[in-house]
């Protein structure tokens, strides 16, 4: 197994004054850079540099798929953290590329066998299925609608649909009605609300997940577009 290799991460974030911390994990790092990433956008060279951060973040996160942290989940455990970590780089994959897409990076360490015959933003859906063998069906059920949000991003409506339908009966079975009824009006809902993800106010209303949120919205089209 390679030896996890976080400096690319560290380096980012210590130029933008953040003080290394080796209690950081990959997981905790690569969000740290995607929040960043959000807030430097609309900068100068705002597109470069967050799509910098977001490739940094997603080589973070593949690092935590490869050789998590265990203190980053002292409870939890590393099998958990793999598909935590999993999922995460699914997100941020999705920034980049389609849904169908492969991130073409030199950084990122290869990828392992459960994902080398898939797209990157299909890690969210490996994930789930990971985090249901787990038992863990909120993080299951949580994965599945991140996934469909990204598919309905890119105009999949029928594979989205039954993204959201698997997520909120992952989300019935874990005893989350609340996050069951909402996944099974997101598959129709048009709206983006924000997310306290990226450390913006809290509107009057916010998104249950990352790629749902007016914040992922923005920065896969800034990003995409330049």
């Amino acid at each position: 197994m390679p030896k996890r290799d976080l400096s690319l991460g560290w380096g980012l974030l210590e130029q933008m004054g953040v003080r290394r911390d080796d209690r950081y994990g990959p997981v905790m790092i690569g969000r740290e850079l995607l929040i960043r990433s959000f807030a430097i956008k609309d900068g100068p060279n705002g597109a470069r540099n967050a799509a910098t951060l977001v490739n940094a973040a997603a080589t973070t996160f593949m690092w935590g798929v490869l050789d998590p942290s265990s203190t980053e989940y002292p409870i939890d455990g590393i099998e958990f953290g793999k598909a935590d970590a999993m999922m995460w780089f699914g997100i941020s994959t999705a920034i980049l590329v389609p849904h169908n897409g492969v991130l073409d990076s030199d950084d990122i360490p290869s990828r392992p066998d459960s994902l080398r015959s898939s797209a990157d933003p299909e890690a969210l859906e490996v994930a789930s299925r990971r985090f249901e063998q787990l038992g863990d069906l909120t993080k299951a059920g949580r994965c599945a609608e991140e996934y469909a949000e990204v598919l309905k991003c890119d105009g999949e409506s029928a594979s989205s649909g039954r993204q959201f339908d698997r997520a909120a009966a992952l989300f019935t079975r874990g005893n989350e009605s609340a996050r069951s009824s909402a996944a099974k009006q997101r598959a129709s809902a048009t709206d983006h609300p924000d997310s306290p993800f990226f450390r913006v106010p809290a509107g009057p209303k916010q998104s249950t997940t990352i790629c749902g949120s007016r914040q992922f919205l923005e920065l896969r089209k800034k990003l995409r577009l330049g």
